[in-house]
């Protein structure tokens, strides 16, 4: 559930944030769209790459890999001020967040007796959106 709630967390924190990073650094408006478009696209086409990731490396490997792979994506981009590396670093980010959230639905589906699955799965859907109100808030208070 924790994992879920920090990719929804980490998306919407995100998608506010860029723009912000955007006008600090003087990128225009096409540039962070780009950015935000690279992100959102490398998150659909990850989809692709689930099986054949969790077949070879497993469910957890591929979990916590895809999750440290966003955190570092995610750093890097406040040091970085050069368009075409801030594409490239969208990547990965994109890979990483698009990949956890498919994961921890079937590792919540798949952990929890099936007399409790619907109420596991409610549960994780309930942290996710704790996530997308809470989190935000502190952030912006942080801010």
């Amino acid at each position: 559930m924790s994992a879920g709630l920090m990719k929804v967390s980490a998306i919407d924190v995100f998608t506010v944030y860029l723009p912000v990073f955007g006008l600090e650094r003087g990128l225009y408006a096409g540039a962070v769209s780009l950015l935000l478009v690279v992100r959102a696209l490398t998150s659909l086409v990850s989809r692709v790459l689930l099986e054949p990731m969790v077949n070879r490396f497993g469910v957890n490997r591929v979990l916590t890999g895809t999750i440290a792979i966003a955190v570092v994506s995610m750093g890097a981009v406040r040091l970085i001020g050069w368009i075409p590396l801030l594409v490239a670093v969208m990547v990965p980010f994109g890979l990483g967040l698009g990949l956890a959230q498919p994961i921890t639905m079937a590792w919540v589906a798949a952990i929890a007796p099936a007399s409790r699955r619907g109420s596991a799965m409610s549960l994780r859907r309930t942290g996710n959106r704790l996530g997308q109100t809470v989190m935000p808030v502190l952030a912006g208070s942080v801010a």
